[in-house]
């Protein structure tokens, strides 16, 4: 069996996803999460992210930037 068919389960704001595990170094694994094209991944987030964000005081939200668009788009 070959890393590729290993995966690790993940639930994440109510949606269910098996990441895959890749070895990046002998003996370092981890398990990826590609949020690009999930949208319904993505639309769960956004809205959980908005929910405990709207509890907040905050004048700043920072994040890196390829993988802000994805989060932020539901959000308008």
């Amino acid at each position: 069996m070959n890393d590729y068919d290993k995966t690790f389960p993940v639930n994440i704001a109510g949606i269910q996803r098996s990441l895959p595990i890749i070895e990046i170094k002998p003996g370092l694994r981890i398990a990826i999460l590609n949020i690009l094209g999930d949208t319904e991944l993505v639309q769960a987030a956004s809205k959980a992210l908005s929910n405990m964000l709207g509890a907040l005081e905050y004048s700043v939200l920072v994040l890196l930037k390829p993988k802000v668009y994805p989060w932020l788009m539901p959000c308008q």
